[in-house]
Parts: structure tokens; C-alpha cells; sequence
């Protein structure tokens, strides 16, 4: 197996980037000219031809319901592991339905499995499977309403690995995609976005001031473990001026991570941060910035 393979599931769904429209129009109309043509020599033989499409279709489709049934349960089952710190689970889960054959399936858990690998610290990889799902699996992203998504997650690994070029690439392109159906997170997940890059660049009055503008929405918008990382970086950017200390420490007051490591992410390759953690107890005491948290699985 290949270091590609390794880092990246494998792909078995059938690709949805640019062109997947025409070519599934194309496919039923050669399997429509077919039937015309056989109808128009032998009406018997295509009444018998039309009957194994439905049949194939009728089974197809009981298959498919079958499989998203079980894989709801699965998702489920993989972002409660997430959120109580259960990475190894989450990432076993997301791997191993991101080989599904159905490209919804494969693009909602190779999304997903890209968020546990940022989680684990797996910056660079986290990139890859991302980029990798934009590739294969653009229509199906869009259908699930994670396109413009996909691009602000992109923006945030970049930032947090100090790529601030590619992070502003990816945000311009998510401003881009705001038009496409969107999760109602989307919103927030910018904003974090643009608040690390903000940072990362020296620009901490900003990302407070709009963190804080914000915040009532974003508090609404998103689940507490995905909100306790954007008050981190909030608390950051008004940490930055010491006359602010005092609020930046009210800001962490709910913010105490909800199992070790939590917030190691943010620190993995952003020196500031991981002393920021440090500094304020919120970085797990076995971690080292840079090096991965979760426990390696093998894909």
C-alpha cells in the first residue's frame, strides 16, 4: 500500500466532481435509445429489457436506503465519540465508511474523518483528505450542503499550520461557495476561520472585535465542542493586549476542556497558542506542541 493510500481512504464511490451531471444524463440516454432501438425490432424483447431496468432499479434503491440507514447510525455514533474525546473510535468509524461506494456516504465521512485528524494534531493529513474529497466527491459535497464548508475547514488547517496564503485562498473560495447550500454552522466555522488567521497575522484587535460581534450567533450556531476552541481563540486575541488579561481570563472561565487534550490542536503548530495553553492550563500535560494526540490507527 501506497503512503497516499495510507493517509487517504481509499476511494470506491463513483466520482462526483465537474461533469458527473452529463455523464449520469448520458447514461440514461443510451439506456432509453437502447430500449427505443430493441422496441422497434422486437417489442417483446424490450418489455422484457425495461422490466430487468426496473427490477434492477427497485433493488438498487432498497440496497441504498439500507446502507444510509446503517450509515446514519454510524455517523452518529462517530461524532458522539468525537466530542467525548474518543478520537481513535471517531477516526475508525470515519475511515471505514469513507470507503463506501455511495459518494454521499465517502463525502459526509471523509469530511468528518478530516475533523478528527485536525483533532488528533494531523494538520498536513487533515489537508489531504480534504482536498481529496473536493476532488472526488464535489457534487455529492454540495448535495449535502458541506461544499462551502469543506473550504472554511481547509482555511482553518492552513491557519493553524501558519500557511496564511492558502488559508486566504481557501476563505475567498468559501465566500464564493456561500451561495451553495450550506449547513447552518457554516457561518460560525468562518468566523473561526478568519479569527485564526487574523491572529496568526498580528491582527488580534480585529478577530476579537468580530468574535465578540458575533458571538451571540455563533454561541447558537454551534455544539460545545465545537464552540470551546473558538472561545480559546477569542480569549487569545483579547489576551494580546495586558490590559485586557483580566477578560480574556473570563472569557476561559467556561471554556475548561472536556477531556485531555482538547484544544492541543490549536497548539500543534502555532507556538503563540500552545504557550497561550500552557500558560492558562488548557493543554493536555503528556502533549508536546507538533506531535499528535490520538493514539494511530491504521486505515
Amino acid at each position: 500500500m501506497t503512503d497516499a493510500l495510507e493517509r487517504i481512504p481509499e476511494s470506491r464511490a463513483t466520482r462526483t466532481n465537474k461533469g458527473f451531471a452529463v455523464r449520469q444524463v448520458g447514461s440514461w440516454i443510451v439506456i432509453g435509445a437502447a430500449g427505443a432501438s430493441l422496441y422497434s425490432v422486437a417489442p417483446l424483447a424490450a418489455g422484457v429489457y425495461a422490466g430487468v431496468i426496473v427490477i434492477v432499479i427497485a433493488v438498487t434503491s432498497i440496497s441504498i436506503h439500507r446502507q444510509f440507514r446503517r450509515f446514519i447510525a454510524a455517523n452518529s455514533e462517530g461524532i458522539t465519540a468525537l466530542a467525548r474525546g474518543e478520537l481513535k473510535k471517531a477516526r475508525q468509524i470515519f475511515w471505514r465508511w469513507s470507503t463506501s461506494r455511495s459518494p454521499r456516504i465517502a463525502a459526509v465521512s471523509r469530511h468528518n474523518l478530516a475533523w478528527v485528524l485536525m483533532r488528533q494534531c494531523e494538520l498536513k493529513q487533515a489537508i489531504e483528505v480534504l482536498t481529496d474529497n473536493e476532488e472526488e466527491n464535489t457534487g455529492a459535497l454540495k448535495a449535502v450542503a458541506l461544499f462551502p464548508t469543506s473550504a472554511v475547514d481547509l482555511a482553518l488547517c492552513h491557519a493553524l499550520l501558519g500557511d496564511l496564503v492558502a488559508a486566504e485562498k481557501c476563505i475567498a473560495d468559501a465566500e464564493v461557495r456561500a451561495s451553495e447550500l450550506s449547513n447552518p454552522s457554516f457561518k460560525a466555522a468562518k468566523a473561526f476561520a478568519r479569527a485564526v488567521v487574523d491572529c496568526r497575522a498580528g491582527r488580534h484587535v480585529e478577530a476579537a472585535r468580530m468574535l465578540e460581534e458575533g458571538w451571540p450567533e455563533f454561541e447558537s450556531m454551534l455544539t460545545g465542542d465545537n464552540l470551546r476552541p473558538v472561545r480559546v481563540v477569542r480569549a487569545f486575541a483579547i489576551a494580546a493586549n495586558p490590559r485586557n488579561v483580566g477578560l480574556a481570563e473570563t472569557v476561559l472561565g467556561t471554556s475548561r476542556s472536556n477531556y485531555p487534550g482538547e484544544f492541543d490542536f490549536l497548539g500543534a503548530a502555532w507556538p503563540e497558542m500552545s504557550t497561550f495553553l500552557a500558560t492558562h492550563n488548557l493543554s493536555s500535560s503528556h502533549h508536546r506542541a507538533g506531535e499528535p494526540i490520538g493514539e494511530q490507527v491504521d486505515g
